[in-house]
């Protein structure tokens, strides 16, 4: 992901992170029908001796192909950090506001899935439904497919819909859905349980957008260590539902068959109903998980603002800074604000902060100068690194005499709040 995300523009990591995850997932194939056929046949022992020898094979490949970076890229001219540092940028990624949502959709999302059909679904469709080894590895084979081709269908939908957090919350319902559907139906028929495994399978790939969003919020020297604290957490929430599924079967074991199905259903049921209601609070807007309907008793605002005015858009360092020369003579605050049209997150800034009524006062009385870097032109990229932007969305606050003003820097997404506040640190308050 890291190497992807230093090769390529932005606005490929999804799509591209999807094609990796997907060929990565062949692995997952030969998990399911040709393991089972594989142990029939030369025995556990003789698979893991083929795994190893395999695994060797790919690491040489990666080794002798693929390369960190592209010629020129700043990350060849890095210097090697120091442990205290490597620590310092560790806690610097650990310290960003936005970092515990990403880390428990990622602790929840994956886990779920990988405890259906690594775990529990093969065991569930030979005891209860009576399948073979071989049938029910081809049963989990199906998913592992239909997996592979969600990343396939996911990965392009961000540049697509010009969304994420949709992408997201409707593949989680389908899953949501889906589980329920399941926990509710006493005795599904066959046909049922296979679609739906497989329809889990799908839909999980929606997950691909919750990476990509990670990725948006850490800077360029920042981006390994965020992947992987982003990716151990994936596998702790693997580790820990798959255990924490266990002791709950387990709780349930020693009840009456009666009383284990109705207390198991008005768990499952409770679980969906405040799963239902996190995912109505999200697409309100909601940030407290224990309110989630809050957003709806909030008083009706008042009257909407004027739409904002845009003083400039430049596409290179003369104009840049005649429009900040310019804002300087009159005398007002000016925003540089570094956006592109492939650019999701500032599409939701467009359509969020830049609507609230506090940051259009605010911005009343600044100059608003787009530097558009859609296009990767030297231009483009000479802007980049002159000002120490590591891509778009990013916004510096200059004061009037034209100096930025301290600790006001904006990278990545932001909120209303976040605006409001530096543009007053900007001498910008309405």
């Amino acid at each position: 992901m890291v190497v992807i995300s230093r090769w390529f523009p932005p606005d490929r990591f999804s799509t591209l992170a999807g094609m990796v995850l997907s060929i990565g997932l062949l692995g997952n194939l030969m998990a399911t029908t040709p393991l089972a056929w594989g142990t029939e046949h030369i025995g556990w022992r003789g698979v893991f001796g083929l795994v190893v020898g395999f695994t060797a094979l790919a690491a040489i490949a990666v080794w002798l192909v693929v390369r960190d970076a592209p010629p020129g890229h700043p990350f060849l001219a890095r210097k090697i950090e120091t442990p205290a540092g490597l620590l310092s940028g560790l806690g610097e990624v650990l310290r960003n506001p936005r970092l515990p949502y990403i880390l428990t959709l990622n602790f929840c999302n994956y886990a779920c899935t990988f405890t259906v059909q690594g775990l529990w679904g093969g065991p569930f469709l030979r005891e209860v439904h009576g399948l073979t080894i071989i049938q029910s590895g081809n049963v989990l084979f199906s998913a592992v497919i239909a997996y592979q081709c969600g990343m396939l269908c996911f990965g392009p939908l961000d540049r697509l819909l010009d969304t994420r957090k949709w992408i997201a919350i409707g593949g989680t319902l389908a899953i949501a859905t889906i589980l329920a559907t399941l926990a509710l139906a006493s005795a599904p028929p066959l046909w049922l349980v296979v679609g739906a495994i497989v329809g889990i399978g799908f839909f999980s790939a929606s997950s691909t957008m919750v990476m990509t969003h990670g990725r948006a919020i850490f800077p360029d020297r920042l981006i390994g260590r965020g992947m992987s604290t982003m990716n151990t957490c994936v596998m702790l929430g693997v580790a820990c539902m798959q255990t924490l599924s266990g002791v709950i079967l387990g709780l349930f074991q020693p009840l009456s068959p009666n009383l284990r199905n109705g207390v198991a259903r008005v768990a499952g049921l409770a679980a969906a109903t405040w799963g239902l209601l996190l995912l109505v609070g999200l697409s309100l807007g909601a940030d407290d998980p224990w309110r989630p309907l809050e957003p709806l008793a909030r008083p009706a605002g008042i009257s909407a603002a004027a739409p904002v005015e845009t003083a400039a858009v430049v596409l290179d360092q003369t104009a840049l800074d005649r429009a900040v020369a310019d804002a300087a003579a009159r005398e007002r605050p000016a925003l540089v604000y570094f956006t592109a049209d492939w650019c999701v997150s500032c599409k939701v800034i467009e359509r969020t902060v830049f609507e609230d009524p506090a940051v259009i006062a605010g911005l009343s009385n600044t100059d608003l100068i787009k530097v558009d870097v859609t296009r990767s032109t030297p231009e483009a990229r000479a802007l980049l690194e002159r000002h120490g932007a590591v891509g778009p969305p990013t916004m510096i606050f200059l004061s009037p005499s034209a100096t930025e003003a301290p600790g006001s820097r904006l990278i990545g997404e932001m909120s209303a709040q976040d605006v409001a506040s530096a543009l007053q640190s900007a001498g910008a308050a309405a």
